[in-house]
């Protein structure tokens, strides 16, 4: 016995450091949940109601999984106190067998769930409202020129789905999900006279129609909750709509976080939550807390929680009808804002080139079938086959893969599977359809240059190339061409130069039926061609990008300045109907002996500088097209910062291979994370008219989950010091990082970047960062650099007396609340996590500073100061400063 006794404190210390090990290993959402209890720390004063939504609607691609709906309305059957809502579309009820959708009925007859009713077609409804909707929240954006403005298909497909839901369920449905939980004022109106009561979408979409802001702790608890749990009143015109808003965090860790750990630790992170709600919850109607599950996983988690709900008398589960007939809303919203469950607008649906060129031809056919309903000849029969045709074009699964925020790995074949519905409708209705519809939307990957651009130049437009005068160009070799031996590109602030070599002699070309053209698409033009002058819509090679602009030579028309070699050239604008309408001519351009010189005003482009412009060159003689360069895919071109262009003030050379952290961190293990991509190279500060300038440059930037700004990895953080005094400013840094400034470099400002927000915050008076702006930021992959603009009327002060902490870390989307997507670094590397981080009895892996790589004043060792908090002390950074 004494032996036993003797041993027990080495027992003890054994199994101290397993769970220190063991907590340092797992995830971060795991790390987290295993700290909660799964009882309140006191007894609630009312009854907080749980509203679990299943969104049913079918996947945007695969097959739907009617088995998860089986698997639920079994557990279902288990647990006789629980309820539920049921969002379950036409498609999603077909799929199911007759069995699961008896149960569904049989349930429904006893209260247990609400089914609620989704249009078919899972289409985005304010968009086929009115595309220009969108503008409310995206005002930036460009949108479709050929609107698709009809408000008779939402009522329509509210009716279809009305109807089917009748037929299924014998009874008029009382509630509507619309698809991605996409809403606006305009499509509640058609709700309202369609006589359904309520509908339901994001708390972002309730902060932008009350413009307040869900206030939330670092855990992502609600500190302000008596907005979001609670039902809002809307009106119509002639009736009012209830609406209810999903908690995001909340439905976030049941999709994501929840079924990466163990059910007991997730059912008390859960209920914890649940708990801190009820605390903070202060007014006289019980709060109604709606969450949204739509992943199959989520199964286990559920089973878990019910067990825990089924005798809880604190918590109970509710069906949103049931809810609302016992505490309808009382509180009003005057308009309800235009958003959807993504990001509280339409940007995964609308703005990008790709998106509006679909929309375009979706409204094209939409208009042709009006058209031919009109026409008095028109068949029942044809008609209802058209109209079906366009229920299926408009699914937003199309615009969904469309553009570069999403990427199907198949995009190819959703595109030819977009075009083919709407070459039905024409042929359905016995209508010719149009050229457009025969080429490709999606864009074709990019030319690899020989050499990119270099620097600005200002060649002379001759014809005669001197030594040096294109050395700052980039250039395509044109390999395989029978015509064309190069094509360069360059440009100022002011002109786009081009300038075309050919293997024969240019100049005899002179006053033939020869033609150059040069076709470009620019970002944001909004009308778009998708062939060139001189081939036919749908026929002849596939260019993939939208036409904005073309440049087109004529050589038959030189003036009489003949022996230099001038010619006419004529820029125009594309008009969408694959014609073109002239801005101007442009007189500088010349024709040597085998190279021809071009200078096009950057003005008529239509350009503010960073944009990426897309082109393609062609000749073509008698009329008929002989070559394109490059024969697969455009050239691309990104713009330089034309009016943003600022002095430099500062700019410091960072050591190369110092990616590292403290010296002891390692890169993730998948290949998306390629050595150098968190090593900053050079940081620089520009000083201009309007603007203050950072620029980063890092050893490679690419973009493998395809964000919309171009920056997948890294999370980019500027902060700023405005006065070097101590005690003005905040020492910490954004949460996530672990680390501070020192105290006479506190910042009054922070800027972060990665590819989904670039975000400006200030430091209020109680040391809390308040988001001030959005900021507009250029990534050039092919320099490595990272562009930031900050508005000279956001700071005032001499940017030339600042203190800058420029910082590079790993981006996390899924991390913890507490991180603000930064990703932490553990103790080992895997696959996703860097790793490195030292852990000892007095401090944990939390604690290590997530930073990878910074900018530091001369002098200072960054192994060196980023290693103190081994010795459990606080890190703190300097700032650089000009002067």
């Amino acid at each position: 016995m004494r032996k036993i006794l003797s041993l027990l404190p080495i027992y003890f210390l054994l199994i101290l450091l397993l769970f220190l090990l063991g907590c340092a290993g797992m995830p971060p959402a795991e790390r987290e949940v295993r700290r909660v209890p799964l009882k309140p720390p006191e007894v609630p004063k009312q009854i907080l109601y749980l509203a679990l939504v299943w969104n049913g609607e079918i996947p945007l691609a695969g097959e739907p999984n009617s088995q998860t709906i089986m698997n639920l309305l079994a557990l279902l059957e288990r647990y006789p106190q629980i309820k539920m809502t049921f969002n379950l579309s036409p498609e999603m009820i077909e799929y199911m067998n007759s069995g699961a959708v008896d149960i569904c009925r049989r349930l429904q007859g006893l209260g247990r769930i609400v089914v609620a009713m989704v249009p078919p077609g899972r289409p985005i409804l304010p968009l086929l409202y009115d595309t220009d909707l969108a503008s409310v929240s995206m005002p930036e954006a460009s949108l479709p020129t050929e609107k698709y403005r009809h408000p008779e298909d939402v009522r329509a497909r509210i009716m279809k789905g009305v109807s089917f839901y009748r037929k299924y369920f014998g009874e008029f449905p009382r509630g509507i999900w619309l698809p991605e939980g996409a809403v606006a004022q305009e499509v509640l109106e058609v709700v309202g006279d369609c006589r359904l009561q309520w509908m339901a979408s994001g708390e972002e979409v309730l902060e932008d129609s009350l413009n307040i802001e869900l206030t939330r702790n670092d855990q992502g608890r609600l500190l302000n909750p008596k907005f979001l749990y609670r039902p809002y009143l809307v009106s119509g015109k002639k009736r009012k709509v209830t609406m209810i808003f999903r908690d995001r965090i909340l439905s976030d860790r049941i999709n994501l976080v929840y079924p990466l750990v163990s059910g007991e630790e997730a059912v008390g992170d859960f209920m914890e939550r649940l708990y801190f709600i009820q605390q903070k919850w202060k007014e006289k109607s019980p709060p109604l807390v709606t969450i949204i599950i739509d992943n199959d996983e989520s199964i286990y988690f559920l089973s878990q929680l019910f067990n825990q709900l089924e005798e809880n008398t604190l918590i109970k589960t509710v069906t949103l009808q049931e809810y609302l007939e016992d505490y309808p809303a009382v509180v009003s919203i005057k308009k309800l804002w235009p958003g959807s469950l993504v990001n509280a607008n339409f940007d995964s649906w609308i703005g990008e080139e790709e998106e509006n060129i679909a929309w375009e031809l979706l409204a094209e056919a939409r208009l042709e079938v009006e058209d031919y309903k009109n026409s008095g000849r028109a068949k029942i029969e044809k008609l209802d086959q058209a109209f079906a045709t366009i229920l299926k074009a408009s699914d937003s699964k199309w615009f969904w893969w469309y553009g570069e925020d999403q990427n199907s790995g198949r995009d190819e074949i959703f595109d030819q599977e977009y075009r083919s519905l709407l070459i039905k409708v024409y042929q359905t209705i016995g209508s010719e359809p149009p050229g457009r519809l025969f080429q490709p939307i999606v864009a074709q990957k990019e030319f690899i240059p020989e050499r990119e651009i270099v620097d600005l130049l200002t060649p002379q437009i001759d014809g005669i190339i001197d030594e040096g005068e294109w050395d700052n160009a980039g250039y395509y070799r044109a390999e395989g061409s029978e015509i064309f031996d190069k094509i360069y590109y360059g440009y100022n602030r002011f002109n786009l130069y081009l300038r075309v070599d050919t293997k024969d002699l240019l100049a005899e070309r002179r006053g033939t039926e020869f033609f150059i053209g040069f076709y470009i698409g620019t970002p944001g033009a909004g009308k778009y061609n998708l062939s060139t002058r001189y081939v036919e819509p749908g026929a002849g090679r596939t260019l993939g990008f939208g036409l904005s602009n073309e440049v087109a030579i004529w050589f038959n028309q030189f003036t009489l300045d003949y022996e230099a070699g001038r010619g006419r050239a004529v820029l125009s604008s594309a008009t969408g109907k694959e014609t073109w309408q002239p801005i101007t001519d442009l007189y500088s351009m010349a024709v040597g002996a085998y190279s021809l010189e071009i200078g096009i005003p950057l003005k008529y482009l239509n350009v503010s500088g960073g944009e990426a412009l897309r082109m393609i060159a062609v000749v073509v003689e008698d009329g008929v097209e002989l070559e394109s360069m490059p024969p697969f895919g455009p050239i691309s071109i990104i713009l330089p910062e034309l009016f943003h262009k600022g002095a430099i003030i500062s700019r410091i050379i960072d050591p190369v291979g110092d990616d590292y952290g403290p010296g002891t961190y390692t890169y993730p293990a998948d290949a998306v994370f390629k050595p150098g991509s968190f090593d900053i190279r050079e940081f620089s500060v520009s000083e201009g008219l309007d603007y203050v300038i950072f620029k980063v440059k890092l050893g490679i930037i690419e973009n493998p989950w395809n964000s919309p700004s171009g920056l997948s990895l890294q999370i980019i953080d500027v902060y700023i010091d405005l006065n070097n005094r101590i005690g003005a400013g905040s020492m910490q840094l954004l949460p996530g990082r672990n680390a501070y400034t020192r105290a006479e470099d506190a910042w009054e400002y922070a800027i972060t970047v990665d590819g989904w927000q670039q975000t400006m915050y200030k430091i209020d008076s109680a040391g809390k960062p308040i988001k001030l702006t959005d900021l507009e930021v250029r990534v050039d992959s092919t320099r490595g650099e990272v562009t930031i603009y900050v508005p000279r009327k956001l700071i005032r002060g001499n940017p030339r007396n600042w203190g800058y902490l420029p910082m590079v870390l790993a981006y996390d989307g899924e991390a913890p609340p507490r991180n603000w997507k930064a990703r932490e670094v553990k103790q080992t590397n895997d696959e996703f996590y860097f790793g490195g981080a030292y852990l000892s009895l007095n401090n944990s892996a939390r604690s290590s500073p997530n930073i990878i790589d910074l900018v530091l004043p001369r002098g200072e060792n960054q192994k060196n100061l980023l290693g103190v908090y081994r010795k459990s002390k606080a890190v703190e950074i300097p700032a650089i400063r000009v002067r």
